[in-house]
């Protein structure tokens, strides 16, 4: 990174007339990821900053290791499993979990937006998981391209127990309300700019599905 295109992270360079009062000032090794980082210096505001300020992954002392958590955990490998086999404490391999998964969410989007046409026919569905333990249900609509199964959307929504857990759900965690409607709003609140005025939607014949598509 050049210095003449760097900028003060503190906001006090921000014209290019002022990007001179940057200088390299030294540099330091990355031991997580085995890289020389350059440093610099501003004038104005007396501060160092280094190019890996710039980085998603500042501060990370093993950014090493983030997409190994992302192949094991997408290969079924359990968080706990995952932590033995990386060497490393369960909730660092949470902390990198919870980044990932923004920044696939990140990358995810900006492709929808910018490099793949709008879908002519897609398809959506909900999935019910649960969360911590199974009085704590939650669902997961997603929407499809129908031919190449790229994600357009997804939107995870809680919802009351069903069945013989009701009873022992309200009876240990409260009343859980249903935010299922509201998830699949934002589904297709989202889907407007990524499908064509015409396509073709499918689904199974659930009732709650026929508003939400109008």
């Amino acid at each position: 990174m050049n210095s003449a295109t760097v900028y003060c992270p503190f906001h006090c360079t921000l014209s290019n007339e002022l990007r001179i009062k940057i200088k390299k000032f030294g540099s330091y090794y990355r031991k997580s990821d085995r890289k020389k980082v350059q440093r610099f210096y501003c004038s104005l505001c007396c501060l160092h900053f280094s190019a890996g300020t710039f980085s998603k992954n500042y501060r990370q002392k093993k950014r090493h290791l983030n997409h190994r958590v992302t192949d094991l955990l997408v290969s079924s490998v359990s968080q706990r499993m995952a932590a033995k086999v990386l060497k490393i404490n369960r909730k660092t391999l949470v902390r990198k979990f919870v980044f990932m998964g923004r920044a696939a969410k990140e990358k995810l989007l900006s492709e929808n937006e910018t490099k793949y046409p709008k879908s002519r026919v897609i398809q959506f569905d909900d999935m019910e998981t649960f969360e911590h333990t199974k009085c704590k249900p939650v669902s997961i609509t997603l929407a499809v391209e129908e031919n190449s199964r790229r994600i357009l959307d997804y939107q995870v929504s809680q919802m009351p127990a069903k069945g013989l857990l009701t009873r022992i759900a309200f009876k240990k965690y409260g009343y859980r309300p249903d935010h299922r409607k509201y998830g699949r709003a934002r589904l297709f609140k989202n889907l407007k700019g990524l499908i064509a005025p015409n396509a073709l939607i499918k689904s199974d014949e659930n009732p709650h599905y026929v508003n939400d598509v109008k």
